[in-house]
């Protein structure tokens, strides 16, 4: 059947280089003329993404970055789970695994 549609049996780990393209892409289409830095927080079994600017939109304003990017959760027990994203493709539908854990905001204001 050549119009048949897999369901999410496999899943893509996402390149590092590819995931900043996509978090850029979300900041300057959220929040054009404002200057973002990315970079990298490892640590032991993980690592997350670190976004800093100075003024510019208030920390909440981010959150739907977090939400569509963060690649892991606490749950109630307090553990730390991996979540991927099911992003559909032509004629299939994946887990994404983002590779990063959360994502760390840390807004700056000028003095």
């Amino acid at each position: 059947m050549p119009n048949s549609v897999k369901i999410a049996q496999k899943t893509i780990k996402m390149k590092q280089a590819e995931y900043f393209g996509y978090v850029r892409d979300y900041l300057s289409r959220h929040f054009p003329g404002c200057q973002f830095s990315l970079s990298v927080k490892r640590y032991a079994r993980g690592k997350s993404l670190r976004v800093t600017w100075t003024d510019g939109p208030s920390t909440e304003a981010l959150n739907g970055l977090q939400e569509l990017y963060n690649g892991a959760e606490i749950g109630p027990s307090r553990m730390k789970s991996k979540i991927d994203t099911i992003v559909t493709k032509p004629l299939e539908i994946v887990n994404m695994n983002y590779g990063f854990d959360f994502i760390l905001l840390n807004r700056k204001i000028s003095t």
